[in-house]
């Protein structure tokens, strides 16, 4: 999924696509001037320099946020203060890897769901159900916006594998979504988080073994995976 922060560059009307590995380095050291200036590191290792329309000892955010990712820069050649050479003006910045922070966290303690299968006097009726929370959390570690979008207004799902790998159990077929496409943001450095309950009778678990909890953003399409135990007591 590219992600994308947006600045309005008015003056850059030829748009071309530059691909590479964003790179810094300290420009003036030692001066009043010091500073990062900024490189887009080429396939071939042609390294190009890149415009910083801030002061010469400031970072430039829309460049900053993606510094060591490897990048799509949209804009233009121009020349630059840097060793008079030619670099890109740059108004648009794609960031080419995944790049959201994922975590995945069931509510059980020491990762293990105990399962009673001791016979009793009785069943109990109506059979009791039981629910444990699953929480996934997003975030964008960078001091922009991460942009994408949904095909529909589902925006997550959870599931359950037991240890044939299986899936037992989904959120998302249990519920209904609007079908049309839903655009999301996720705001830099602000972990966003959303739970559901796994909702299951005990009498329906009927293998004991290495069971695993899912989640995946869709927005992005990346999954996080996350294994626990199912036990019965003897």
């Amino acid at each position: 999924m590219e992600t994308s922060e947006k600045t309005i560059v008015k003056e850059v009307p030829a748009i071309k696509t530059f691909e590479g590995y964003l790179f810094a380095k300290l420009n003036a050291i030692g001066s009043k001037s010091e500073g990062p200036s900024y490189y887009l590191q080429q396939h071939d290792g042609k390294e190009i320099p890149v415009v910083k329309r801030v002061a010469p000892w400031m970072k430039y955010p829309l460049l900053h946020a993606c510094v060591g990712q490897k990048v799509a820069l949209l804009g233009k050649m121009t020349k630059v203060a840097v060793a008079e050479k030619s670099g890109i003006h740059c108004g648009y910045v794609l960031n080419l890897v995944e790049p959201l922070v994922m975590g995945l966290d069931i509510d059980l303690k020491e990762d293990t769901l105990w399962i009673n299968k001791m016979p009793g006097p009785a069943m109990e009726y109506p059979p009791q159900m039981k629910s444990i929370k699953i929480k996934l959390s997003v975030t964008w570690p960078f001091r922009s916006i991460w942009h994408g979008e949904c095909p529909s207004s589902q925006l997550f799902d959870f599931g359950i594998e037991n240890p044939e790998g299986k899936t037992i159990w989904r959120w998302g077929q249990c519920m209904m979504f609007k079908p049309e496409p839903t655009k999301v943001q996720i705001p830099g450095a602000s972990p966003k988080s959303v739970t559901a309950p796994w909702q299951y009778f005990e009498d329906a678990i009927t293998v004991e073994g290495l069971y695993v909890a899912k989640a995946e953003f869709i927005a992005s399409g990346q999954v996080i995976r996350k294994p626990f135990w199912v036990k019965f007591p003897q």
